[in-house]
């Protein structure tokens, strides 16, 4: 902290002492407010986690405090789609994006929300999951199709639609070696 006192005497040394009061004002109301966006981004991501195992009445509840958590923020609206898509909440991610859409900045937020990658670019539901697999199979990659339904049913497990892929993929032939990720 040496430093900051080093930092602030010089400041006043050099500045006069309204200006030194404005940057120090200034200074926290930047501060509150990062911390009072971060708080709210926490408060976000454990309403989406608790709805996780939640019922469906309590799970609605929950997303509606997060939604007013949110409020028309478009930075705590994206935070809100990405962990709800992060969670598999595929209610969660629909009403946040149709929220970004009406707020002003909402666009631009969306559009980083939609650019994800890595584990978070997951399907967001089984239906999403059934459909890859089934490209698959009609690409002639079974290999990979049983691949991709191992990961979707092990989200998944309750899906008929997944069974359903299971037992038609059962029936497929094994790929030839070396054609894995080989399309046409």
């Amino acid at each position: 902290m040496a430093g900051l006192g080093t930092l602030i005497q010089a400041l006043i040394a050099l500045l006069p002492p309204w200006a030194v009061a404005a940057i120090g004002v200034a200074g926290a109301v930047w501060l509150v407010r990062g911390l009072r966006f971060r708080t709210r981004t926490r408060r976000i991501r454990e309403l989406v986690r608790r709805r996780v195992r939640a019922e469906a009445p309590e799970a609605a509840m929950l997303l509606d405090r997060a939604l007013d958590v949110a409020g028309d923020d478009p930075a705590l609206l994206g935070e809100l789609a990405r962990e709800s898509r992060r969670r598999t909440q595929p209610d969660g991610w629909r009403i946040a994006e149709a929220r970004l859409v009406q707020v002003s900045g909402g666009p631009a937020e969306l559009a980083r929300v939609r650019r994800l990658d890595g584990p978070e670019a997951r399907a967001l539901d089984a239906h999403e999951e059934a459909d890859r697999v089934a490209n698959l199979v009609e690409q002639g990659l079974p290999e990979a199709a049983r691949a991709r339904l191992d990961e979707a049913r092990a989200r998944f497990p309750d899906d008929p639609r997944l069974h359903a892929l299971a037992a038609r993929i059962a029936g497929t032939p094994p790929e030839p070696a070396g054609s894995a990720g080989r399309i046409g």
